[in-house]
């Protein structure tokens, strides 16, 4: 989730994380801009009680691009 899917008061789910093991048997992830099926694209609505933390967590993210890590 990038901090351009989130508003004031909800989020935009759009995008996928795959995993898989490349030829040396290491774990690679990649996000990729849309979801597995069109059923994965939805918006989830923030009630008001959790805003401020969603601003908290934006102060304290800094330039960071993704919400979550």
């Amino acid at each position: 989730m990038k901090w351009c899917d989130v508003t004031e008061n909800a989020i935009k789910i759009r995008r996928t994380e795959i995993s898989y093991k490349d030829c040396d048997g290491r774990n690679v992830y990649e996000i990729r801009d849309y979801p597995k099926t069109e059923a994965g694209i939805r918006t989830v609505f923030v009630p008001n009680e959790f805003s401020s933390i969603l601003r908290r967590l934006k102060l304290l993210s800094g330039i960071q691009e993704y919400v979550f890590w």
